[in-house]
């Protein structure tokens, strides 16, 4: 019983230390070297509020 929690804890311990690895290492530096452009941020911006206002005119009409 104890050497399957530790097995377990061991494994989980592991996936832990590999994400924290691959975050630090590789996804962060790629991200902070290459950041959006402006445009591109108000862009998705404006698109997403356009499609909140879509959806709550949809709710006011009941379609």
């Amino acid at each position: 019983m104890i050497r399957k929690t530790y097995q377990k804890f061991n494994k989980s311990a592991l996936l832990c230390v590999y994400l924290r690895f691959v975050l630090d290492y590789i996804l962060l530096p790629y991200f902070s070297k290459k950041p959006a452009p402006a445009s591109d941020s108000a862009r998705f911006s404006t698109q997403l509020n356009d499609k909140f206002i879509e959806i709550n005119n949809r709710r006011r009409s009941g379609n």
